[in-house]
């Protein structure tokens, strides 16, 4: 599915065209790396690029609802904005494992660190619209920030998706919009 580096990441890894001078390096585990090093303001970007490259993919359909769930009546894998990510960056491969919220950090080929269980349960929060979720969730922004930020552009009722959310079922063009506003808002405070 995800046979390209993007431009930023190859320029920061010294890649030429999704190679490396050491060739014993994986490109998805420098992929990986730089998503996991990446701001959340970068991040989002990153999965909205992933998701993007998910719809064009042959192998895989995306479903909001599910993180990675092989169909293999219609020969698919259905992701959602964090099995999106996976897909990409992760050691997985379409059709040959469930990964699922709480599944990530289990045992085995395709298991997760804690750190990436909490970015993909704060792109979760993300894809449901709830931003302070997301930032909450990633663990390195202090409280404060987040409260300003919510305060500044968040819900009045914290309970509220954030302005401007629309559901990627309803309209996926005006999902990643918001998403990639909700990264300039954030890029904009350096985060």
């Amino acid at each position: 599915m995800f046979d390209y580096v993007e431009h930023t990441t190859a320029t920061r890894l010294g890649l030429i065209e999704g190679r490396s001078e050491d060739s014993r390096i994986d490109v998805k585990e420098l992929r990986a790396q730089a998503f996991l090093d990446a701001a959340p303001s970068e991040r989002i970007l990153l999965a909205v690029e992933d998701i993007d490259a998910a719809e064009r993919s042959p192998h895989y359909a995306v479903e909001m609802t599910t993180w990675h769930a092989p169909d293999h009546r219609l020969g698919v894998c259905a992701v959602c904005l964090a099995g999106a990510v996976l897909a990409s960056r992760h050691p997985i491969r379409p059709h040959q494992v469930y990964v699922g919220p709480f599944d990530a950090e289990g045992p085995g080929e395709y298991s997760t660190s804690a750190h990436w269980d909490r970015i993909l349960s704060s792109l979760d929060d993300l894809r449901n619209g709830y931003v302070d979720g997301y930032l909450l969730d990633d663990g390195r922004l202090p409280d404060d920030v987040i409260e300003n930020f919510i305060s500044d552009h968040g819900p009045s009722d914290l309970n509220a998706p954030f302005p401007g959310y629309v559901p990627y079922e309803e309209n996926p063009a005006a999902f990643k919009a918001w998403a990639r506003d909700v990264a300039g808002k954030l890029a904009t405070i350096g985060y």
